[in-house]
């Protein structure tokens, strides 16, 4: 249990770090370079957060093995209020992680301009976890 704890801290501390990545990219000016950067940081930070979730419920004895999963998990715990919201960034996580394409962009930079106010909830919830 201790282990889960530490792993839980580690991984919540790692979350905030790239969070504040994809804040830092979203305050630049609009820019393509900077819409691309702003998506790379969304997939990572998305990554983050389903991962750390896994190991949110774990530390509380429950177990997920997929993002759609720790949507779900998160949601039922209380530490997200907007599962919809979620299941649509995992969405856009998943195009743009297989293709590439101009109009798919700028859906998943308006997506990824709203995912710091989805993200910042939950690491607060799980911080009172760990």
């Amino acid at each position: 249990m201790e282990q889960t704890r530490e792993k839980l801290n580690a991984d919540l501390a790692l979350l905030k770090s790239a969070l504040n990545t994809l804040e830092e990219a979203l305050r630049e000016p609009k820019t393509d370079l900077a819409r691309d950067a702003t998506i790379q940081r969304f997939e990572y930070v998305f990554e983050l957060s389903w991962k750390t979730i896994s190991v949110a419920a774990n530390y509380m004895g429950l177990s997920c093995q997929s993002p759609r999963e720790a949507v779900k998990a998160a949601f039922k715990q209380g530490w997200i209020h907007d599962p919809e919201d979620w299941l649509e960034a995992l969405d856009a996580r998943n195009k743009t992680s297989h293709t590439y394409n101009e109009k798919l962009a700028k859906q998943v930079y308006e997506i990824a301009q709203k995912f710091p106010h989805l993200v910042r909830p939950l690491t607060d919830a799980m911080g009172r976890l760990a």
